[in-house]
């Protein structure tokens, strides 16, 4: 059965699904903010180049993104929050990143104290 979602709705579900701003979406697949907007909001056409970007960057079913059939995800979707620390972890210094581990252990002991209570 063929889905009535157009290109279009189904990339601002998959943005949405993600939790991600245009901004940072379109950043992710080499297009600007401007033009993700006017690809969602129908003014521009995606091309395939974008389309493939979007299929190996966030782990997109290709036929779900061009038909609506099929699961959203190929694979499990990406941890975006995850892939971010790590990316700017790896631009710290070693200094840096020592406290940020120092800090990130600390958290977690207080987040820990918080359940047993």
């Amino acid at each position: 059965m063929k889905n009535n979602t157009s290109i279009k709705d189904r990339i601002k579900t998959l943005r949405k699904a993600l939790k991600l701003s245009q901004g940072n979406f379109g950043k992710r697949i080499y297009v600007s903010q401007s033009l993700l907007a006017e690809i969602e909001s129908g003014k521009r056409k995606i091309n395939n180049r974008t389309i493939q970007l979007i299929v190996s960057e966030y782990k997109i079913n290709k036929d779900w993104i061009l038909t609506g059939n099929g699961d959203m995800f190929s694979a499990p979707p990406p941890d975006i929050k995850k892939e971010q620390l790590l990316e700017i972890f790896n631009e710290l210094d070693c200094m840096l990143q020592d406290y940020l581990l120092l800090q990130s252990r600390e958290l977690l002991k207080i987040q820990k104290k918080k359940i047993k209570k």
